[in-house]
């Protein structure tokens, strides 16, 4: 980045990395740089970045929902996956922030909590 501020591509990989490592504010900004907005993958780092940072104000295309919902989904997993568990946490508190933006990343994410529960409660 010092070397190559405007290349896109090391953009969205530092991005990256400063979303899994739960440095959200940062991350969010880099996102906005690296563009393009108009991609899902894109739109939903952005969209889980500014929520954690306490910053999310946008919307949605309706059109685009349901992709973008898709997209954070599969970055939820990722910051599970790489044990950012204080971020994954942090978004649970704001599920319903992202309901207004996401709701079909709300609504996934309530199904397969409801099916832990009923996992663990048989158990």
């Amino acid at each position: 980045m010092k070397h190559f501020p405007e290349q896109p591509v090391l953009a969205r990989q530092r991005a990256e990395a400063l979303l899994l490592t739960q440095e959200f504010a940062a991350a969010a900004a880099l996102w906005r740089k690296a563009g393009p907005a108009g991609s899902p993958r894109t739109m939903a780092a952005l969209v889980l970045c500014e929520l954690l940072a306490g910053e999310c104000h946008r919307e949605i295309v309706p059109g685009d929902e349901a992709l973008v919902s898709k997209e954070l989904l599969k970055w939820y997993r990722r910051m599970i996956a790489v044990g950012a568990h204080t971020g994954a946490n942090q978004l649970h508190g704001r599920m319903e922030t992202a309901r207004l933006i996401v709701p079909t990343f709300v609504g996934a994410w309530e199904a397969a909590t409801a099916r832990v529960r009923e996992t663990m409660a048989v158990a």
